[in-house]
């Protein structure tokens, strides 16, 4: 098959060059990806475009052509080379194949568990009738979104989301959240959490990406281009910090010298750690004793190595902790994040991580115990599961929505004023950071402090209690 190697046909090109081959198939092999198989709102952009760089790859290498079908799948038929993987890699019956489709199916586990079941690989001499009946079916679907339609309306997206960034209420686009230690915690039979006392760490603040969605009403997730969403993080990082500068000694939310039981994290870009608005803030910080944390994203490590290597260093220079943020379990089983220089590490929590294969469960506990659990936080906590799976493997620091309805319930419990609140004007009070939001809490300091001065008792970690008395009332 004389085809340039980065030539991508269509669902009715793949049946022609399967007639074509039909007459000397010996020595090929399709693998096809089955990106329609994956639950929405996969597959994304960034999936796509991943997979098609791999297959790419392998097409160079291998005498192929790649084919992009009408319901968004892909297919690529190529040689098959011995020195590409081992046997056991190879299909059934087969003694040699390209080693992509292993890589490819540990990528699509961060999305899938069972990511076995979307790719296939056949060997053309041994699939005469199955491989043609798949084109058919394929090539008779009605055509999906082209990859580069999705990436276009990506684009334009972000282009909305940047002007409403720009001419928007900045304060009602910021958010606080904390980050907590359980002490003595284990899990209880019945899914309790016993334990002693919630500890908070630090304070993150940044950018809501929901607040900014609901402006312009769309429903584009992050990681629809995360590089693309990189970019206005940039654009962003520069006003929060002109707005945090302009606040420091203020005494209100954007105030950085207001003493806080913990540090307080700002997410940023590295470029922005290298901005003259940050070492103005970390000095003028320094200056009034208190401590900043600088939460960068594995992306942005990842995209530019060497950037990220001198943003760590200025972030130390400058006295702030390092945190790698947006970390997904994929990543520790594919790579090593704990390299990185971060003081912390934040693992963030799916409910995949419960349903993992033995395999994965290993590496996964071999690869939190080379970083250290007493380094990891685990993000996007947003119910007890995450907890109870944390502590199950030794992790005692949480951050999400569950963590924060637990320090509402401790306010509440502990608050001379809670008669007049409920428990979700609580929560997301102490979250806000605009006048407005806050307006109607009567204890801006217990509000501020994140958790009530005393140690509230585990029994009492849960939001049951106070969402009863509120249907009650």
């Amino acid at each position: 098959m004389n085809v340039p190697s980065a030539a991508f046909g269509t669902g009715g090109a793949l049946l022609d060059a399967l007639h074509r081959l039909g007459r000397d198939p010996a020595g090929r092999i399709a693998v096809v990806v089955r990106l329609s198989a994956m639950t929405p709102p996969a597959p994304r952009a960034c999936h796509r475009r991943v997979i098609r760089a791999i297959l790419q790859d392998s097409a160079q290498r291998h005498d192929g052509q790649i084919f992009a079908t009408g319901n968004g799948d892909l297919v690529l038929l190529c040689r098959a080379t011995a020195a590409e993987a081992p046997a056991e890699k190879c299909p059934p019956g087969a003694t040699t194949c390209v080693a992509c489709p292993d890589l490819l199916m540990r990528l699509l586990a961060a999305e899938e568990p069972d990511a076995e079941r979307l790719v296939s690989v056949w060997p053309l001499a041994e699939a005469a009738a199955r491989l043609p009946r798949y084109a058919a079916a394929v090539a008779a679907e009605p055509a999906g979104v082209a990859a580069d339609e999705t990436a276009r309306e990506a684009t334009l997206a972000i282009e909305a989301l940047e002007r409403a960034a720009a001419d928007g209420d900045l304060p009602r686009l910021i958010r606080r959240q904390t980050g907590i230690a359980l002490h003595a915690g284990t899990p209880r039979a019945g899914g309790r959490i016993a334990g002693r006392a919630m500890q908070p760490i630090y304070r993150e603040v940044s950018f809501a990406l929901s607040a900014l969605r609901a402006q312009i009403r769309i429903s584009l997730d992050a990681d629809t281009d995360p590089f693309l969403f990189r970019h206005l993080a940039t654009q962003l990082d520069a006003r929060m910090l002109a707005l945090l500068s302009g606040a420091f000694g203020s005494g209100g939310a954007f105030d950085l010298g207001v003493a806080f039981r913990a540090p307080t994290h700002l997410n940023l870009t590295p470029d922005a750690v290298h901005s003259p608005a940050f070492v103005r803030i970390s000095r003028a910080c320094h200056d009034a004793g208190t401590h900043l944390g600088i939460e960068m994203s594995l992306v942005d490590a990842c995209a530019d190595p060497d950037r990220f290597a001198a943003a760590v260093q200025a972030a130390r220079s400058a006295g702030a902790a390092v945190v790698l943020e947006g970390v997904r379990y994929a990543s520790l089983l594919m790579s090593r994040p704990g390299t990185l220089g971060a003081d912390m590490l934040k693992l963030d929590w799916s409910a995949q991580l419960t349903e993992l294969s033995a395999r994965d469960a290993v590496d996964l506990r071999t690869a939190l115990g080379g970083i250290g659990v007493h380094r990891i936080v685990l993000q996007k906590a947003d119910s007890e599961a995450a907890l109870l799976w944390g502590m199950a493997h030794g992790i005692r620091r949480f951050q999400g929505r569950h963590v924060e309805a637990m320090l509402a319930a401790g306010r509440i419990m502990t608050c001379a004023h809670a008669a007049g609140c409920t428990f979700r004007q609580c929560a997301d009070r102490a979250g806000a950071t605009d006048a407005a939001a806050r307006a109607g809490c009567r204890n801006l300091p217990l509000l501020d402090a994140a958790v009530a001065p005393a140690p509230v008792p585990a029994t009492r970690w849960t939001a049951a209690p106070i969402l009863q008395r509120e249907r009650a009332a």
